[in-house]
C-alpha cells in the first residue's frame, strides 16, 4: 500500500465529485487551480503557482492532460518523482482538431506520464494507443440508492435527458432525432435537464420540447418516460446514464460514451455506431415498439447492471488500480 505521507497530489480546476473522493481515497492534496474564464491559455498559472505556493510530492495525479503542462518542467528536473494521469475525457475530438503540431505536443506530454487510469475501457483504449505506459480503468460511482427504484413510465412515449447542454452531449443531435420522433409518434415529448454552461444557448421552440434546465430531482421527469437518450459526441462514461439504468428506463447512447461498453452486453441494439440522428429516431421508435414483456426484461437486466456502480465497488478499484500503478512504476525502475 503506497503511504500518504510520502506525498501525493491532485491536481485540477473544477473537479467532478467523483474524481475528489478518487483522490481523497489515496489521501493526496488538493490543489485546485483558479482560471477565471477568460484566460484562454492559462499558462503561468499552470507552469508556476503549483511549485510557488506548495511542497513539492512524490506522486502528482492530473485530472486532465491540460495539468501535465504543470508537471513536466518538475518532471525534467526531477526524473524520480510519479505523474499519473486520471483520465477523465478521451479528448478524441480535441486531438483530431489539432493540427500535426497540437497532436505531437500531445504524444509528447504523454511520454512523460508513468501510469494511466481511465474512467472507461473506451478512454483507455484512446490514451494506451499514445502512450507506452501501464493504463488501468476504474469505472465511476453512481447514485444509485437515490435512483433505483419504478422512476419511468414504460407504456409511454416520452424520452428524457440528463447533463449539461453542451454540444460534446450531443444535445442537437437529440432534438433532430426528436423531431423525427415526433413525426411518427405526435403524442412523444421530450424532456431535457441540465444546466446551461453558455447562457448564450438558445434551444429550439418545437412542439413537445420540455427545457427543464437544472433540477432538484431528476426521478420526477425520469418517473415520465420510458427512454433515456444520449447521442454524445464524446462522453469519457456517463453516470447519468447508469443512473437512468438504476431507474428503469431505458438508455440508447452513442458508441462514444465510455457507458456504452456496459450497455451494448445486455442489448447491442441499444449502442448507435453513429451519430445520425435518423438512427437514434429509428431506434427510439423500436424501443417504443417492443411490448411490455421485453422492456421489462431489458430494463431489469440493465437495473440489475446499474447496482454494481456503487461508490464502495468504484473506489475500491481507484484505490487498486493507483497502487498497483506505483508498484509496477517501482519495478520497472529497478529493472532499468
Amino acid at each position: 500500500m503506497y503511504k500518504a505521507r510520502q506525498g501525493i497530489t491532485f491536481f485540477s480546476s473544477r473537479p467532478h465529485r467523483v474524481h475528489v473522493t478518487f483522490a481523497e481515497s489515496v489521501n493526496a492534496d488538493m490543489y485546485l487551480f483558479r482560471f477565471d474564464g477568460k484566460t484562454k491559455r492559462p499558462y503561468r498559472e499552470l507552469l508556476l503557482s503549483p511549485f510557488l505556493k506548495k511542497p513539492d510530492s512524490d506522486v502528482y495525479l492530473c485530472e486532465s492532460p491540460l495539468y501535465l503542462f504543470t508537471v513536466i518542467p518538475k518532471k525534467i528536473l526531477d526524473p524520480e518523482i510519479k505523474v499519473i494521469l486520471l483520465a477523465t475525457s478521451p479528448f478524441r475530438m480535441y486531438y483530431e482538431k489539432q493540427s500535426a503540431m497540437g497532436k505531437y505536443l500531445l504524444r509528447k506530454s504523454l511520454s512523460y506520464v508513468d501510469g494511466i487510469i481511465a474512467v472507461s475501457r473506451y478512454v483507455a483504449d484512446f490514451f494506451a494507443a499514445m502512450s507506452d505506459c501501464p493504463v488501468k480503468v476504474a469505472y465511476p460511482y453512481a447514485d444509485i440508492s437515490t435512483y433505483e427504484g419504478a422512476y419511468s413510465d414504460p407504456s409511454s412515449k416520452n424520452i428524457v435527458f440528463l447533463g449539461k447542454m453542451m454540444p460534446y452531449k450531443g444535445v442537437d443531435l437529440l432534438i433532430e432525432a426528436f423531431k423525427m420522433i415526433r413525426e411518427k409518434e405526435p403524442g412523444s415529448e421530450l424532456y431535457l435537464m441540465g444546466h446551461f454552461k453558455d447562457e448564450s444557448l438558445k434551444l429550439p421552440e418545437i412542439e413537445g420540447l420540455n427545457v427543464a434546465g437544472k433540477v432538484e430531482d431528476p426521478r420526477e421527469y425520469f418517473s415520465r418516460a420510458c427512454i433515456y437518450m444520449h447521442p454524445a459526441r464524446e462522453e469519457a462514461f456517463g453516470v447519468s446514464i447508469i443512473e437512468a439504468c438504476a431507474s428503469g428506463l431505458i438508455p440508447i447512447v452513442s458508441k462514444y460514451t465510455g457507458a456504452a461498453e456496459i450497455i451494448r452486453p445486455v442489448c447491442p441494439d441499444l449502442v448507435v455506431d453513429s451519430l445520425d440522428p435518423a438512427d437514434y429516431s429509428e431506434r427510439a421508435l423500436k424501443v417504443m415498439g417492443w411490448g411490455p414483456e421485453k422492456k421489462k426484461a431489458v430494463a431489469e437486466e440493465l437495473r440489475a447492471v446499474a447496482r454494481d456502480f456503487t461508490k464502495d465497488r468504484s473506489v475500491m478499484e481507484f484505490k487498486t488500480a493507483f497502487n498497483e500503478l506505483i508498484l509496477e512504476i517501482d519495478r520497472h525502475r529497478k529493472e532499468f
